[in-house]
């Protein structure tokens, strides 16, 4: 998957990775990549676009991956391979439940994590 921040190539128009998001493929999960248009950005909710992180799209720059977006990617990666045989409700509380565990974690306040 890329990286938050990648700006891919889709038929010739540029859009920049900004999330990832579950979605319901014919009752079972699979993910997506949450765009925004590049170089515009957000400028309300009709600027986003989900498209399955499927096809390999022309990578025009990778964004930053670090140990943490590591984690996350082989969470979707289990949820997508868990979302072919499972219903899509089922899995989108394990990612809730996952997703609530690595925000913990990043999000320390600062006078616990001195």
């Amino acid at each position: 998957m890329h990286a938050v921040g990648s700006v891919i190539d889709i038929r010739g128009s540029r859009f920049v990775v900004c999330g990832y998001r579950p979605f319901d493929k014919d009752g079972t999960v699979d993910v997506g990549y949450l765009l925004v248009p590049y170089p515009l950005g957000f400028v309300s909710l009709d600027s986003f676009s989900l498209v399955t992180a499927d096809t390999d799209y022309p990578v025009v720059y990778e964004g930053f991956r670090n140990e943490d977006a590591e984690r996350y990617d082989s969470l979707l990666e289990q949820t997508r391979t868990l979302g072919q045989e499972t219903a899509f409700e089922d899995v989108l509380a394990v990612v809730d439940e996952a997703r609530a565990e690595i925000a913990a974690e990043l999000f320390v306040p600062a006078e616990e994590g001195e």
